[in-house]
């Protein structure tokens, strides 16, 4: 989805087959801002997706619990 290996496999061909080195220089730069960005997208969408993990993961032994919180109350009663 983001591609970085794409990118960073590219970085020193010259976009739109310009080959200045005014174009090649731009190039460059662009490449490494989109590098940058989407390494930073990358990270926070892993941050998201272990985050998400770790509720599921907490739900249902919170479920569970809540239940027999609730099964035992009542019982009681």
């Amino acid at each position: 989805m983001l591609a970085i290996g794409v990118w960073t496999k590219n970085i020193f061909v010259p976009m739109f087959g310009m080959h200045d080195w005014q174009s090649r220089i731009i190039s460059f730069f662009m490449r490494v801002v989109q590098i940058i960005g989407r390494s930073i997208a990358l990270f926070l969408l892993t941050l998201i997706i272990l985050f998400a993990l770790a509720l599921y993961v907490l739900v249902l032994p919170a479920a569970v619990g809540f239940a027999a919180f609730h099964f035992t109350g009542a019982l009681v009663t």
